[in-house]
C-alpha cells in the first residue's frame, strides 16, 4: 500500500521521477508491503550535520538506513533519495502472518494475522539493496552507519527534483484516470506490460495508461 506520511499531508500526491520508478518496481514485487513517503528540507539539521550530509550526497544517489540502533541487523527500514535542498524517504513497514505471507495495512485483519516482523534479509530485498551494485558502507562517528549506492555518471546531484509523477495513495488513481490496485498489479504482472506502464509513467502518457487499464477491465 502506498501511504503519504505527516510531511506530505495537504500536499499533492506526487513524487520525483526516480522515486516513482523505484516505487512502481517495488510495489509490483511486494504489493502487500506498506511504503510510506515523506519529504524533508533538512532545516532542522545543524550546520555541521548538513555539511556532512551534503558531502555524502555528492558521492551517493541512495541511502539505505537500518532500523534504529540495530546496525543493520534487522535490515533496511528507510530508503532515502537525496537532493541538495531536500530529501525524499520511503519507510518500509509490514510483517508476516502465521504462514510466512507478507501482510500490511491493506489487510483489514492485520491485527489478528500479524505474527512476526519482516526478517532482515526480506527487508533488504524489499528495499532493493540486494539488487544494487556499487554499494558501500558509510561510517558515522567512527561506527558503521548505513549502506549507500554510489552515483553513476548519469545520476548527477540535483538541487531539487525536476520532474514529478502523480502516485496517489493506494495507487487507486493515476493522474486523470482511475485504476484499482488489482488492475495495477495485473498490468505489472508481465514484463511486456510492465515496460509499457513504466514508459507511460515517465512520458506522462495518460492515454496509453487508459488503454492499458482497459485491457484489464472485465
Amino acid at each position: 500500500m502506498l501511504i503519504y506520511g505527516i510531511t506530505m499531508q495537504g500536499k499533492k500526491e506526487e513524487v520525483p521521477s526516480d522515486v516513482a520508478a523505484w516505487l512502481v518496481d517495488r510495489m509490483k514485487k511486494y504489493p502487500t508491503v506498506d511504503f510510506t513517503i515523506d519529504r524533508d528540507e533538512m532545516t532542522r539539521l545543524s550546520p555541521q550535520h548538513r555539511e556532512q550530509t551534503a558531502e555524502l550526497m555528492k558521492k551517493f544517489s541512495r541511502f539505505f538506513y537500518p532500523e534504529h540502533k540495530t546496525r543493520g541487523e534487522n535490515g533496511v527500514l528507510i530508503v532515502v533519495f537525496p537532493y541538495q535542498n531536500e530529501i525524499w524517504s520511503v519507510r518500509i513497514t509490514g510483517g508476516l502472518d502465521g504462514e510466512g505471507n507478507i501482510i500490511g495495512r491493506s489487510d483489514p485483519e492485520i491485527n489478528t494475522k500479524l505474527k512476526r516482523p519482516l526478517p532482515a534479509q526480506l527487508r533488504n530485498d524489499i528495499a532493493g539493496l540486494t539488487e544494487e551494485k556499487n554499494i558501500e558502507q558509510v561510517q558515522v562517528g567512527g561506527n558503521e552507519g548505513f549502506r549507500a549506492k554510489v552515483r553513476r555518471e548519469d545520476e548527477p546531484l540535483l538541487s531539487e527534483p525536476r520532474e514529478f509523477f502523480p502516485l496517489p495513495a493506494e495507487l487507486k488513481w493515476l493522474s486523470e484516470m482511475t485504476m484499482s490496485g488489482e488492475q495495477f498489479n495485473n498490468l505489472m504482472s508481465s514484463p511486456e506490460k510492465k515496460e509499457r506502464v513504466v514508459k507511460a509513467l515517465y512520458e506522462k502518457d495518460w492515454g496509453a495508461l487508459r488503454k492499458l487499464r482497459g485491457e484489464e477491465l472485465p
